[in-house]
């Protein structure tokens, strides 16, 4: 079983190659960037266990042991995740996972990092962040899946305070310069600095629609990510008896999602196709 976090990667950066034990079954993450967070891992880690990234419980080491600092923002090298390491995961009770405190993070270093966020320097660009963090919150409580979008931001936000108090006056056009801070993030702040007094209903506008249980369509994905209407020519993962395979959802609101879909719920041809295709 192979999966990549390919997408999330830039060219050229070192990849790890992790094995993936969960309930008796084993599994292997190749092509896994060696800067990648946890949040990536476990979201990375959901689409083959089908455990949800705040139930998950990651261990590593001989004998496995659960790792210490287990926030979203850490790297895998600050878990201590390694190339052709074990990752043991176990189904643990659904938790809070943004930016919770760990047993591994002193108290007075917590009461630090709060009084850090109090005494943050007057920015037009982290009044930005703070509001389009503020919407991010309340678009996850009705959709939990999108809880990444929060992550990103959180990381984004750190980044830029950081740089503020090194005496850096960033402006919006270089925030992509710093570590973390990715193109959805800067579109997400521009939005808020160029629109932070609009209606509601403006920046509801700018939220993800949301999902449609109910009244959606799907299609096969190929390994290019082109739509395809036959399951065999879908892009595919796992072991026979266990297959998965990918596809796109279509919802009614204009939402859309990729996933992969279980062997005993693929039909040999979906029943949608992409609007516009013949």
């Amino acid at each position: 079983v192979a999966r990549s976090l390919g997408e999330t990667g830039s060219p050229g950066m070192a990849s790890l190659t992790l094995r993936l034990r969960y309930s008796g079954r084993t599994a292997i993450l190749s092509e896994v960037p060696a800067e990648a967070t946890l949040a990536e891992l476990r979201a990375l880690i959901s689409r083959e266990t089908e455990v949800e990234p705040e139930r998950q419980v990651i261990k590593v080491g001989v004998p496995p042991a659960a790792i210490r600092d287990c926030r979203p923002a850490t790297t895998l090298k600050e878990a201590g995740i390694r190339d052709r390491d074990t990752v043991v995961v176990e189904a643990g009770e659904a938790r809070e996972a943004v930016d919770e405190p760990t047993a591994a993070e002193p108290a007075a270093a917590r009461r630090g990092k709060r009084q850090r966020d109090e005494e943050a320097p007057d920015s037009e660009v982290l009044r930005a962040f703070d509001r389009a963090l503020a919407k991010a919150q309340q678009h996850v409580r009705n959709c939990p899946e999108d809880r990444h979008q929060v992550w990103a931001l959180r990381r984004g936000r750190s980044a830029v305070l950081e740089s503020i108090e090194a005496g850096n006056n960033l402006s919006i056009g270089a925030l992509h310069t710093l570590p973390g801070v990715g193109h959805w993030v800067v579109g997400q702040v521009r939005a808020e600095m160029e629109g932070g007094g609009a209606p509601a209903a403006s920046a509801a506008k700018r939220r993800a629609p949301a999902p449609t249980p109910q009244d959606f369509t799907w299609w096969y994905l190929d390994g290019k990510g082109k739509a395809v209407k036959d399951r065999n020519s879908a892009q595919a993962t796992g072991t026979p008896g266990s297959m998965q395979f990918r596809v796109c959802l279509l919802h009614a609101s204009g939402r859309m999602e990729k996933a992969f879909l279980p062997e005993a719920k693929a039909p040999p041809r979906c029943p949608g196709a992409p609007p516009g295709s013949s």
